[in-house]
């Protein structure tokens, strides 16, 4: 961590090298009763990939969250969704994206590989969702950082857990569309990230009501 509170990563895969497309395969009766499937990039590609490819083939919606940022190549198989960063968004497009106008050109980028969803997350900027109904900057929450590390998981878990479960819906907002569950998700990041200031405040407002 630096001193602003911004992480830094080193990634030490370990037994996470040993998951392989083949036990994907051992796995695939319980993975096809799955409404999702979430990827990340602490695993080797091939199993990305297959991945992708099972998800597509048995019509499970894919969502990737590809950290840590590798050169990455979707062009075959796209996923449902990709929820990057920054630096993971410019290092699978190979664009900058150093503002908000630059997400855009590559969320724009993405959308043409065949991806249906993009959400780039931009920091204390919040994040950029695009998709078949435009882009929406949807802003974060203004929050003093004291470690920023994890911060992009609950985000992203708690935008997950707002989704409907298809077909036919459930989850808490069923049918709702994905900026929805991006407006909780930054919710409950910053709940995370300043849970003391978040207990005063409910304890005052039961105090309230």
């Amino acid at each position: 961590m630096d001193a602003s509170g911004q992480n830094r990563i080193i990634v030490v895969s370990g037994a996470n090298d040993a998951l392989l497309p083949q036990d994907l395969d051992l796995a695939a009766p319980i993975l096809r009763k799955a409404d999702y499937i979430v990827l990340q990039l602490e695993i080797p590609l091939n199993t990305v990939y297959h991945a992708i490819h099972f998800a597509k083939s048995n019509g499970i919606r894919c969502i990737l969250n590809p950290a840590p940022g590798r050169v990455l190549d979707l062009t075959e198989l796209p996923p449902w969704t990709i929820h990057p960063d920054e630096s993971e968004a410019e290092l699978i497009t190979g664009m900058p994206v150093h503002s908000i106008e630059d997400a855009r050109s590559c969320a724009d980028s993405l959308l043409g590989r065949g991806i249906r969803r993009v959400v780039i997350t931009l920091g204390e900027r919040g994040a950029l969702l695009s998709g078949p109904e435009g882009m929406e900057l949807i802003p974060g929450f203004r929050v003093k950082t004291i470690d920023s590390t994890g911060a992009g998981d609950p985000s992203l878990a708690a935008s997950l857990s707002f989704l409907p479960r298809p077909p036919g819906g459930g989850g808490p907002y069923p049918g709702k569309p994905l900026r929805c569950p991006l407006h909780d998700a930054s919710g409950n990041t910053k709940i995370l990230l300043e849970q003391s200031e978040f207990e005063q405040e409910w304890e005052g407002s039961r105090g309230r009501s």
